[in-house]
């Protein structure tokens, strides 16, 4: 298995001019490696610190999803497991958020999860969907905590 500490990997990606900084492909073990995911991009610039809980993706491990190699960051939480890390949308893709580099910041798989919850629950009625999916999903869940609540 194949790791590298974000240190070692943005210092290749550094070397890099400019423009292609983010757009190459590396080799690590004889694996090509593009470099041009969201996820690097937002790893490169935001850094490598959950934005909500604060723990740090130490090591980038090279991984074979379906039929593609990637760097995936993982953590360690306070039990040693690794945490793997993901981008967020600040303002989710549902509310009219954008993949801009300025609406995502890293943040570890469990704090993504439960800030989906938290966003959903404090939501309350006040709420207008902006797209028919985000009105369905959110008539669906309204659905549910009905049914819940009258058990």
């Amino acid at each position: 298995m194949f790791e590298i500490s974000p240190a070692e990997l943005f210092s290749l990606i550094q070397r890099r001019d400019d423009k292609t900084k983010l757009n190459f492909v590396m080799t690590f073990d004889g694996i090509s490696v593009k470099t041009n995911s969201k996820n690097m991009s937002v790893f490169y610039h935001k850094g490598t610190i959950c934005a909500r809980c604060g723990i740090e993706g130490t090591k980038f491990r090279l991984e074979r999803i379906v039929n593609t190699w990637v760097l995936n960051l993982y953590g360690v939480d306070e039990n040693g497991n690794d945490i793997l890390f993901n981008k967020d949308h600040i303002v989710p893709k549902f509310e009219g958020g954008s993949d801009s580099i300025d609406n995502l910041q890293p943040m570890c798989c469990p704090c993504n999860g439960e800030k989906g919850k938290d966003t959903w629950h404090n939501r309350g009625q006040s709420y207008i969907p902006k797209t028919k999916k985000s009105k369905r999903i959110i008539n669906r869940r309204h659905r549910v905590k009905e049914i819940m609540n009258n058990k």
